[in-house]
């Protein structure tokens, strides 16, 4: 079985996700934990399409400047951004929303 290939747009976003501690900092506890566990979910599906299935991540795509990316929610308006290309999703970055 095939899985998404996982990359990080930047250091500090693969940094958070090798260690809690840094996606603590950068986030606080919540954010970190959900980053976590959707990094994890990302990297474990067979493709994008089974990820967009997944209503409570409420995934979907952006528009305007950042139209080609998708967003989907960590927690309260923190949402991870990321890009599709073909079966590879990169992490783009973290954000809150309206308040960035």
């Amino acid at each position: 079985m095939t899985h998404v290939d996982l990359a990080f747009d930047d250091l500090r976003l693969a940094r958070a996700h090798a260690d809690h501690s840094v996606a603590v900092r950068l986030w606080g506890e919540v954010v970190a934990r959900k980053y976590a566990q959707r990094i994890e979910l990302i990297a474990s599906a067979p493709a994008f399409p089974d990820l967009v299935a997944l209503a409570a991540l409420r995934l979907h795509p952006l528009k305007g400047p950042l139209a080609g990316r998708w967003a989907m929610v960590l927690h309260g308006r923190w949402r991870l951004i990321v890009a599709i290309e073909g079966n590879s999703v990169r992490i783009m970055e973290v954000s809150n929303h309206y308040d960035d």
